[in-house]
C-alpha cells in the first residue's frame, strides 16, 4: 500500500508527495478527462450487467426454499442490475441516435 493511502481522506491531497501516483487522490466531485461515450464502452457495460443478472437469477433459484433471506437480498440486488442494464441500454440508444 503507497503510503499516502494510509492516511485520512480529508489530507490526503496535502500529504501525497505525487498526486498522480495516488490512487484516490483525485476529488469525488472532479469528473475524469475521458468518460466511457462509445458504442463499445456501452456494449460492454451491458454484457456486465447481463452477466451479473444471469448469476444473480441462479443464486435465486439455487436458494428457493433453502435461504430465504440471502434470496431476498439477492432479487433485491438483481433489480438494481436490472435498472443499470435498463439505463445502459438507453444510452446506448441515444448515442447510436447521433
Amino acid at each position: 500500500m503507497h503510503s499516502c493511502l494510509r492516511h485520512g481522506s480529508k489530507r490526503l491531497a496535502a500529504w501525497c508527495p505525487a498526486r498522480s501516483t495516488c490512487r484516490g487522490a483525485r476529488s469525488f466531485s472532479s469528473r475524469p478527462r475521458t468518460r466511457p461515450t462509445s458504442s463499445p464502452s456501452f456494449k460492454g457495460v451491458i454484457a456486465a450487467e447481463e452477466g451479473a443478472i444471469a448469476q444473480y437469477n441462479k443464486i435465486i433459484k439455487v436458494t428457493e426454499g433453502v435461504d430465504y433471506v440471502t434470496q431476498d437480498m439477492v432479487i433485491g440486488i438483481l433489480g438494481g442490475e436490472e435498472d443499470h442494464r435498463r439505463e445502459f441500454i438507453g444510452f446506448l440508444k441515444e448515442y447510436e441516435k447521433r
